[in-house]
């Protein structure tokens, strides 16, 4: 296994300098004469013969030359493939339009280097479990994860290793919006649906040829990352939460769960949710929008965090945990227009210290250029 890594990161690593020699060997000509017009200007001003501000405008066209015009072709924001080439897993999951999230079993190397150029650019797209998404997970979500890994363990095996995942992880990662799960073995849920194949051949860092598999399966019954169900349980305690989510009663499409009080119980007959419109969603802001015709509980597959605020249909409304980790609102029948906001207390704070400071800069700046002007 240790080959097979090795030889994966120096694929890709060979790939980037092969493009990298290319840039050098084209423009090797125009390296030197900037550097050449580097040695001639600061010469220049060190033997008196250009004026101080001249030098400098001279120093600073030539910096933005070099970043922008002759190293800018290797900054990835320019030309994306140019340092990262697109995966047909990559490019296959491109091709699904909606929000959802993807999933990896055993967070295998390879699955990482196949989508290691997705997640900064698409926020439709969250990696939920894998180690491409370089994040520092919340406790209740990594008590959540050892939950579903655990609660099978012992008839189907090591979830890392096992090749069913079972029922009750799979109820789990539906909650959280996981509609493709990718692996590097094949994997023996009936309910998955096996979309995508890719056979990789290459050379490992031990010069061994080896060949690997990536399966990707399609969740069919994922949960949208917006959703509205009308039954709702309280349940005190996280054990008791944990362990009622996980057992056979608990339907995520139909209920929701929550421990905080004054949140209106509903029992609604109805056995099916409402899937809500997702206009924008960004890192801070996110724009929902859904037509019910009972009382609901707005289920939001974004994990329960201090600072969020939200406003429903333009009034600040409260927002509570559900299903142990997310985020949920209590809705009334009709249309509704639901923004959720982050407005973190310690982010105002920086922003006010950083505003006050500013304006002290410029202030004292201005009474400095005034009290000059007077001693003259």
């Amino acid at each position: 296994m240790q080959g097979e890594k090795g030889g994966l990161i120096l694929k890709h690593y060979f790939e980037v300098m092969e493009k990298f020699y290319q840039f050098l060997k084209k423009s090797l000509l125009l390296f030197s004469l900037l550097y050449l017009a580097w040695v001639l200007l600061v010469n220049s001003y060190r033997k008196g013969k250009i004026a101080p501000t001249p030098f400098f405008v001279s120093l600073v066209l030539l910096t933005v030359f070099d970043l922008f015009y002759h190293n800018f072709p290797v900054n990835p924001v320019r030309d994306r493939d140019y340092l990262l080439k697109p995966s047909a897993v990559e490019k296959f999951l491109l091709k699904d339009h909606s929000c959802f999230r993807v999933h990896s079993p055993e967070n295998p190397v390879e699955v990482s280097l196949e989508l290691i150029g997705m997640w900064g650019s698409l926020r439709r797209i969250d990696c939920l479990g894998t180690t491409t998404y370089f994040s520092l997970n919340l406790r209740r979500y990594e008590e959540l994860k050892k939950a579903w890994e655990k609660a099978e363990e012992e008839k189907l095996g090591k979830y890392t290793e096992r090749k069913i995942l079972g029922s009750k992880a799979l109820k789990i990662l539906s909650l959280l919006n996981v509609k493709y799960i990718i692996s590097n073995r094949e994997l023996e849920d009936r309910s998955l649906l096996l979309r995508h194949k890719e056979f990789i051949r290459m050379i490992s860092s031990r010069a061994i040829p080896i060949k690997y598999s990536l399966f990707i399966y399609e969740n069919p019954s994922f949960l949208p990352r917006a959703f509205v169900v009308y039954r709702g349980k309280k349940i005190e305690g996280d054990k008791e939460t944990l362990a009622y989510m996980l057992s056979d009663k608990f339907n995520p499409a139909r209920e929701a769960v929550f421990s905080e009080e004054g949140i209106p119980v509903l029992s609604s007959s109805s056995s099916s949710y409402t899937p809500a419109r997702i206009l924008s969603y960004s890192h801070g802001r996110i724009e929902v929008e859904v037509e019910i015709s009972e009382e609901g509980y707005l289920v939001l597959s974004d994990l329960y965090y201090p600072g969020w605020e939200v406003w429903v249909d333009g009034e600040k409304t409260k927002i509570f945990q559900v299903d142990y980790l997310l985020r949920g609102v209590f809705l009334s029948p009709g249309k509704h227009h639901i923004v959720f906001l982050f407005n973190s207390f310690a982010f105002r704070c920086g922003a006010r210290v950083s505003l006050i400071a500013l304006s002290v800069i410029i202030i004292l700046g201005c009474a400095s250029k005034i009290w000059e002007g007077k001693k003259r």
